[in-house]
């Protein structure tokens, strides 16, 4: 997966090598942490972590399939 975009456009790169670091430690941090017994969560908690998510995930939407 990559963004959209001239590959060698600096705010392109900034944006695939972001995406690249910040889906993993997102998938870490919060994913796992709640997958694995991390027991119950505060309301503003949740809607943090939430947003936390719901941004990369919006970002892959936008990404095209590097494969093709």
């Amino acid at each position: 997966m990559r963004r959209p975009g001239d590959p060698t456009n600096q705010t392109v790169k900034a944006m695939n090598e972001g995406l690249r670091s910040f889906a993993p430690g997102v998938q870490l941090a919060i994913r796992n942490t709640s997958a694995h017994g991390a027991g119950p969560m505060a309301a503003q908690d949740a809607l943090e972590q939430l947003g936390a998510l719901s941004l990369p995930a919006r970002w892959i939407d936008d990404c095209e399939d590097a494969a093709a």
